[in-house]
């Protein structure tokens, strides 16, 4: 059987100038030309064309202050930023793992818009994970530089930037209480935090909305592979029963744990 001559897609003089001339990344090449990032890499490897590996490859969209309000809320509840050596090479990881599929798309589209190239994959493991995952120098360098007064300047510039930044921790580490009393049902959300800096930032995020809270304290053990201790875990209240959470949840619109919104998942 004659076997078909191979046909590219692209040409090898087309991929340099984008790739290395006008440095596009392959994710905004393969948009444009409507085929996945997986096949611009293998292009790339078949032409010969290096990839740049560096760790200043791609410039985030730091400008992009709605989606990066979001993003810090997310980072700062439940996922995380890493920097060390994986798999004898320096990476730094920017990375979400959580059972909701809806929130690590939401998550996932956020950090496309800024720039930053995410993958996305599933996997199964006492039940179905979902892992959200992107490499930046420039994003972590730029995030280790920020403190709270800094974080607050940008989440609190307007209104839509303090209610995507809650709706992102709500996400991560908000909790919808529901509590049954007689003929009656409560509901009340919590945001619970072991660092007080982040607990001050929230509540002064809750404040601007207009909203009233209260902090308790409780102990918290925490156990890690062999490994246990014990911690001070901060709690913030929203004060106001039905009619306060029903506002938070309308403000923000959550994807997940808003019982208002049809098709959301509860956790």
């Amino acid at each position: 059987m004659m076997k078909q001559k191979f046909e590219p897609r692209f040409s090898r003089d087309e991929l340099y100038k984008l790739y290395v001339k006008e440095r596009w990344p392959a994710q905004k090449i393969a948009d444009i030309h409507g085929v996945s990032e997986s096949l611009i890499r293998w292009y790339l490897k078949r032409y010969g064309i290096p990839r740049r590996r560096g760790p200043y490859g791609i410039e985030p969209k730091l400008n992009n202050e709605t989606n990066l309000a979001y993003v810090l809320g997310v980072l700062l509840s439940d996922g995380g930023v890493y920097s060390g050596k994986y798999s004898r090479k320096n990476e730094y990881r920017i990375l979400l793992q959580v059972r909701s599929e809806r929130f690590a798309r939401k998550f996932h589209n956020a950090l496309r818009k800024l720039n930053l190239n995410p993958h996305i994959w599933s996997f199964n493991r006492n039940g179905k994970w979902w892992v959200v995952k992107a490499i930046s120098r420039r994003f972590i360098e730029w995030y280790s530089t920020l403190n709270i007064e800094k974080i607050k300047e940008i989440i609190c510039s307007s209104k839509e930037n303090t209610c995507v930044f809650l709706k992102g921790f709500y996400e991560g580490d908000g909790c919808l209480h529901k509590i049954k009393r007689k003929r009656r049902t409560y509901y009340y959300i919590e945001f619970p935090n072991t660092d007080r800096k982040i607990i001050r930032l929230l509540t002064e995020a809750l404040h601007e909305l207009g909203f009233d809270t209260s902090i308790r304290e409780c102990k918290k053990k925490i156990v890690f592979l062999d490994r246990s201790w014990e911690c001070v875990e901060y709690r913030v209240c929203l004060l106001g029963g039905i009619k306060t959470t029903c506002r938070f949840l309308e403000l923000t619109n959550p994807v997940i744990k808003n019982p208002i919104r049809v098709g959301v998942e509860d956790a």
